[in-house]
């Protein structure tokens, strides 16, 4: 009996070495497999499962493409009805859109009040604004960024905060002495609010150009060293720098570290302590408790900011390396919601998408690169209407509310089976000899997008060219929306009523803005100097019931003495209120006005003179 049991110990031990040898072959051999195993795992906790199936197979497919094996992904069940939602964010205003970014799609885009927040936004479509409230449509590899847990920050170091914002207003030293880049780590650490997304906010409401905007430059006559680099108070309306540099100067935000930091803590107990911690829910609020709660604590009112913040945000990480970090995005999902909400459209025919850097592609009016068929530069991503491909590698198409041509190699079609449309970004300044690193690149684009100045024709502004009496007047008159009047002008070479300029004319006469020479002329064609300008806009100042006394320092320049007598006072008002600012150390009064000085002073007018 013994012999027995010893014999079967043995046959078990042989059994098991042989078992275990097998094991350590197998793993040896097939390394390579157990590690699928286990970074499938790493997948299958990320936390999709844990979504409606419409979810799931988007991120799945999102993680598949791009091997994201340590984002996260946590379902937030709002406990929202999905019509409930989109009646309360419809509420009047509560959604706005660029008027002039989608002028071809004024059905779909616009609400139908069409009424205005300010001049340069419409209140929102219902349709818009359904598809912006859908998170389903942005769980791509980069619009997926504005679900991006924002209160989970990482160790940002000042030398990588240093890197992001160089050549900005942001590379820099305080007045008070402090790295900007300093303030911006110091305001992450007491908010808790990711460094990155700080930055992408700052860069969202003031723009990342060098020059440093009103509301950060310390200089606004009314609200001297006040700083506010959020835009908190802002609001919609024609106001709302005003609007946020009282908003700043209530806060006694005083210098410029105290303004972010302080601004960041702000938002931190407004909105990511209330768990409002995502782009998208700095915008939707869907995280109250109680229907009161609800959809009253919204950051912003542009619909798009969200999605526009989340492909700054991705850049960022993705060029600092940090997209294989340990992410986690927080999706909400809403009762009873549709099936999808696709990008509205009024267009019809073949939808495409420019495929290529705008600067590669332009609008023709013939299937030709000559130079003179160029009418507009196209940016990446804007949509196009094709009307017709094949002509010698052109198609025709409809963008913008114009027809022409653009080579085919530079466009993609629109696959309408997708989850999601290309979205149209911002267009660039079309004139090509406007450079962004120019001084006067901002005053054009302000000036542009106003519709207070156009290009000489479509593609060339000639900021050199020298200003003329005609087009001054245009522009005070395209600010007013360039009201009609009747009745033959005065001057006695203003007669032709089929003149570009001549209702312009006849207008700034009426109401006093002009007065003409002694002869009896205007000299439409005549040039402008700086004096004459200044004097000009002090009528229209005046003719706006905006005029307020003021006194001007002379005493940084030189030639002040050169200022003949009729433009002293016009110029006292410009130079003190710094709409006139000179250049080393002149006025130079009596020079020759340019249209690139003309767009600054009006630029300069706009937003001193409210």
């Amino acid at each position: 009996m013994k012999k027995k049991f010893l014999k079967l110990v043995i046959i078990l031990s042989i059994v098991a070495l042989i078992t275990n040898y097998f094991s350590l072959i197998s793993f040896a051999t097939d390394n390579t497999y157990n590690q699928k195993i286990i970074s499938a795992q790493k997948v299958r906790n990320n936390g999709i499962n844990n979504f409606p199936e419409s979810y799931q197979i988007l991120l799945n497919k999102l993680v598949e493409k791009n091997g994201y094996a340590n984002w996260k992904f946590k379902a937030f069940y709002t406990d929202i009805d999905w019509n409930e939602l989109v009646e309360n964010e419809t509420t009047h205003m509560k959604n706005t859109i660029y008027k002039s970014k989608y002028s071809s799609y004024p059905a779909s885009w616009y609400c139908k009040c069409g009424q205005e927040g300010d001049k340069n936004f419409y209140c929102a479509s219902k349709d818009i604004i359904e598809y912006y409230l859908d998170p389903r449509n942005f769980l791509t590899n980069i619009t997926i960024f504005q679900f991006l847990d924002l209160s989970n920050s990482s160790d940002v170091p000042v030398s990588q905060i240093e890197n992001i914002v160089k050549g900005t207003y942001l590379d820099g030293t305080t007045k008070t002495g402090v790295r900007y880049a300093q303030a911006i780590k110091d305001a992450s650490e007491a908010s808790r609010e990711s460094a990155y997304s700080i930055i992408i906010r700052i860069f969202q409401e003031l723009g990342k150009e060098s020059t440093k905007p009103v509301q950060i430059s310390g200089q606004d006559p009314d609200y001297p060293n006040v700083y506010n680099f959020y835009n908190y108070g802002a609001n919609d309306g024609d106001n709302n720098i005003k609007n946020a540099l009282a908003y700043a100067q209530k806060k006694g935000w005083t210098d410029e570290y105290k303004a972010i930091v302080e601004g960041a803590k702000l938002a931190a107990s407004s909105y990511l302590k209330r768990g409002q911690n995502t782009k998208y829910l700095y915008k939707f609020d869907v995280v109250g408790s109680t229907k009161s709660d609800l959809y009253e604590m919204q950051y912003m009112t542009n619909v798009e900011d969200p999605n526009s913040q989340a492909q700054q945000l991705q850049k960022v990480y993705a060029e600092n390396g940090l997209l294989d970090s340990e992410l986690t995005f927080i999706i909400p999902i809403y009762k009873n919601m549709p099936t999808y909400k696709k990008l509205p459209s009024t267009q019809t025919g073949n939808l495409y998408y420019v495929s290529s850097n705008y600067t590669n592609v332009a609008l023709r009016s013939e299937p030709s690169t000559i130079a003179g068929h160029r009418i507009e530069p196209l940016r990446k991503d804007t949509i196009i209407n094709v009307l017709q491909t094949g002509i010698n590698g052109w198609a025709k198409v409809e963008v913008n509310g114009k027809n022409g041509y653009i080579s085919e190699e530079y466009i993609t079609k629109v696959n309408t089976k997708k989850d999601t449309y290309k979205v149209p970004t911002d267009t660039d300044l079309p004139f090509e000899d406007v450079d962004s690193d120019e001084w006067y690149y901002n005053a054009i684009k302000y000036v542009y997008e106003k519709k207070i100045m156009s290009g000489k024709n479509a593609s060339t502004f000639s900021p050199n060219e020298k200003l003329t009496r005609a087009m001054l007047v245009t522009m005070l008159h395209n600010m007013e929306g360039r009201p009609y009047v009747a009745g033959i002008s005065k001057f006695s070479d203003v007669q032709n009523t089929k003149e570009w300029y001549y209702v312009a004319i006849k207008w700034a006469e009426k109401n006093k803005i002009v007065s003409g020479y002694s002869n009896g002329k205007f000299g439409p064609d005549d040039s402008v100097t700086r004096e004459q300008l200044a004097v000009i806009l002090n009528q229209y100042c005046i003719y706006k019931g905006k005029y307020k006394s003021v006194k001007a320092d002379y005493s940084k320049f030189t030639d002040s003495n050169k200022i003949s007598d009729f433009a002293k006072w016009g110029m006292n008002w410009a130079v003190g209120n710094k709409i006139i600012n000179g250049s080393n150390g002149k006025l130079n009064p009596q020079g020759t006005a340019t249209r690139a000085e003309a767009a600054a002073m009006l630029s300069n007018y706009c937003n001193i003179i409210k």
